[in-house]
């Protein structure tokens, strides 16, 4: 019976050892991509539009932006620039720098850089397609949305 209390104490401290040395990391990386997701759910808001992950896996800084997420959504996975301009709806679309760097430039000049931040800890940034309607560049060189600064 000894044996047995001690073994279930040794599992009980095992257990909130793990929990004690998880949750901080993971605590940390979710307040360092959250403020990034706010500025993409503030974009939603003013003007509704799919999230479309640009050479982003669905099994890595997808996840940590969508747990931060205020409602859950259905994202899309592109890995093609050309992906991007067959998006028909309005889109959100997030990509690392680097990819957001490298798009060509029959592409790079249809759409408007809205915001960057983190995810994690890469850097990224959320763009969209030029839609005559909804988005404004002003001449400070700033991008708005439907009269909202996102930078």
């Amino acid at each position: 019976m000894l044996a047995e209390i001690l073994n279930l104490k040794n599992q009980i401290f095992r257990g909130s050892l793990i929990t004690v040395c998880l949750e901080e990391p993971i605590s940390y990386y979710h307040n360092r991509t959250r403020p990034f997701v706010e500025k993409i759910e503030m974009l939603q808001r003013q003007k509704p539009g799919d999230i479309v992950f640009y050479k982003i896996d669905a099994d890595g800084e997808a996840i940590k932006f969508m747990v931060n997420l205020d409602k859950p959504v259905k994202p899309r996975f592109i890995n093609s620039p050309e992906a991007i301009l067959n998006c028909k709806k309005p889109a959100y679309f997030i990509a690392k720098d680097e990819d957001f760097a490298a798009l060509p430039e029959d592409v790079s000049q249809h759409i408007t850089l809205l915001a960057g931040g983190k995810i994690s800890g890469d850097d990224c940034v959320v763009f969209t397609l030029i839609y005559d309607d909804s988005i404004v560049t002003v001449q400070t060189g700033k991008s708005i949305i439907c009269g909202v600064d996102v930078f």
